[in-house]
């Protein structure tokens, strides 16, 4: 949708305003690089797990860098295994540092001791 809107105002844009549709475009295009700091997190060295399990913690579009900056990877830069799997929850932590935390199993809860 975005790439037909610039397809159609482009040439009505060069044709009355000239050269400052270079300046739009380069406005709106610096615009994005702070949004991409913001909103977009890392993903380098993440399993699409991890980064399901970044996402499924957060509660707004905010948190969602500083999730991933302190939850830690799962993997190394070679792919290695960092964390065993089955000692990790589903977001991403160290069951045994979470003790006490309910878990859920099938339709009732079991408290984790």
């Amino acid at each position: 949708m975005f790439n037909f809107m610039v397809v159609m105002i482009t040439p009505i844009a060069f044709s009355s305003i000239q050269y400052k549709t270079y300046i739009i475009f380069a406005v709106i295009n610096a615009f994005i690089i702070p949004c991409v700091y913001i909103f977009y997190p890392e993903t380098a060295g993440r399993s699409l797990e991890e980064m399901d399990d970044i996402f499924a913690e957060s509660k707004s579009p905010f948190d969602v860098v500083r999730i991933a900056n302190t939850m830690p990877k799962r993997h190394g830069k070679h792919g290695q295994l960092l964390m065993d799997n089955s000692k990790v929850d589903g977001y991403g932590r160290d069951e045994s540092t979470t003790a006490g935390a309910q878990k859920e199993y099938g339709n009732g809860v079991e408290n984790v001791a």
